[in-house]
């Protein structure tokens, strides 16, 4: 009896937990979803000045002029880190780390010694754009998927239909004995039903998209 006691208890504590969780999800979903949906452009356009720079200065260094490009790539990617942290700490997370030690030495080695420019020059050409792509793409299609779901009885009609045409409603259909026009409403209910749980489900899903790009800031970027 006491240990049935301690598992309800455990279990109620548990159910509580989450369901603050889940409001704590809803409450962050308008700027998680503006971050996660402006993150792509932003890393796509530091991307293509971190790589233009990157490339002329390795072709040119030979010659010294490559130099002034390179200092200027870590230099930018300095600064599109610090904008990182900063559009992260916009949306509630925090806990960056800092340098171990503080940069000593002439201009050169501060600029290119410094393991922690090339770390950042990095996340900016490689870490962040694919985590910007990976997110946008699953952001827009979990939030189409659940508007078009739940909409679906609004625009269904002018989908042109093939009586060859594989749809889930004319098998369960068949089970349940609907055919002819009830298979419309069927897909309408299908289509609504799992648009409404997969609107349900975005506020967790955009928290652990943004939670991977914050464990990723975290792990490569010290400033």
């Amino acid at each position: 009896m006491v240990e049935y006691t301690q598992t309800f208890e455990q279990s109620g504590e548990q159910a509580i937990s989450d369901t603050r969780a889940y409001a704590q999800a809803v409450r962050e979903l308008p700027r998680n979803l503006v971050f996660l949906l402006t993150e792509f452009p932003v890393a796509i356009a530091v991307l293509t000045v971190l790589v233009a720079l990157s490339a002329a200065g390795v072709s040119t260094v030979i010659v010294w002029v490559g130099v002034p490009l390179l200092a200027s790539a870590l230099w930018l990617a300095h600064r599109a880190a610090r904008l990182s942290l900063r559009r992260l700490r916009w949306i509630g997370r925090k806990g960056f780390q800092t340098a171990s030690s503080r940069r000593v030495g002439g201009l050169f080695r501060r600029t290119f010694l410094d393991p922690q420019a090339w770390l950042r020059l990095t996340y900016g050409v490689a870490v962040a754009p694919l985590a910007a792509a990976v997110s946008w793409a699953v952001t827009v299609v979990w939030v189409a998927a659940a508007l078009g779901g739940l909409t679906y009885w609004a625009w269904s009609a002018a989908i042109p239909r093939s009586v060859d045409t594989w749809r889930l409603s004319v098998v369960l259909g068949d089970v349940v004995g609907v055919d002819g026009a009830g298979l419309g409403a069927l897909d309408a209910v299908l289509y609504v039903a799992v648009g409404a749980v997969l609107l349900l489900a975005l506020p967790r899903v955009l928290t652990v998209l943004v939670d991977a790009h914050h464990f990723l800031a975290r792990a490569v970027i010290r400033l």
